[in-house]
């Protein structure tokens, strides 16, 4: 391979979301993964949308399997602490959406507020969780009503640089020199794990992303412009 291409040099994008990243297994420093970026804000237009989705299906498949009634009612974060320690005494389920600044809407097991079944139930959840206002982490769960483990968890990776190129080009790009390449999709990510080849280094692994000779000055231009 000719023509190395030095990525000290080049500028990086604005912004989060979108980018791919590289990162490094924490215990296993030749097991590499390149992954797109989130920036977990519910106002962002690439990730909201998505956040929003995961959670709407998450509770539309749990509510739909389960025949046990939920009661919905709205509280202030203040009294909370209180509601909640209610509900899990009693053995109970909750999830909370915070609707505007210091209002909750809760969904629970616990027999108190209005019963709301069916149809409804899921309509009812999918209105509070597309409007509401909060940026980060509005929605709140006991454990048996959390989201199901990813996959691929990505505090076990350490991030260690950016990559220009589509993951799905990156992906090729490796696959045609020999690299064993496992992709993988979540609810949010797509992305792909390899292990770098004994001999490898850092910049060898760099250069490897970037085989394929003219797209490189396409993903020069892309970043530079």
């Amino acid at each position: 391979m000719s023509d190395a291409m030095d990525l000290s040099t080049v500028v990086k994008p604005r912004g989060a979301c979108g980018m791919r990243m590289r990162l490094r297994n924490k215990r296993d420093p030749r097991k590499q993964m390149v992954v797109g970026a989130i920036c977990d804000s519910w106002k962002c237009p690439k990730c909201g949308p998505k956040l929003r989705q995961k959670w709407i299906r998450h509770f539309t498949c749990r509510f739909r399997e389960s025949r046990i009634p939920v009661y919905v009612s709205m509280v202030s974060k203040d009294s909370w602490s209180t509601f909640a320690r209610r509900i899990l005494r009693a053995g109970r389920q909750f999830a909370t959406v915070e609707q505007t600044l210091g209002v909750l809407t809760v969904f629970t097991t616990f027999p108190t507020g209005a019963k709301v079944t069916g149809e409804g139930l899921i309509a009812l959840l999918t209105k509070v969780i597309d409007t509401t206002e909060a940026v980060r982490r509005p929605v709140h769960t006991s454990r048996g009503w959390k989201l199901p483990e990813e996959s691929v968890k990505i505090s076990e990776w350490e991030r260690i640089g950016q990559v220009l190129a589509e993951i799905g080009e990156a992906a090729k790009a490796l696959e045609a020199q020999g690299l064993v390449v496992h992709r993988f999709w979540t609810t949010l990510r797509m992305g792909f794990v390899v292990d770098m080849p004994v001999g490898w280094n850092d910049a060898r692994f760099n250069e490897a992303l970037y085989y394929d000779g003219p797209k490189r000055i396409r993903f020069l231009e892309e970043v530079l412009v």
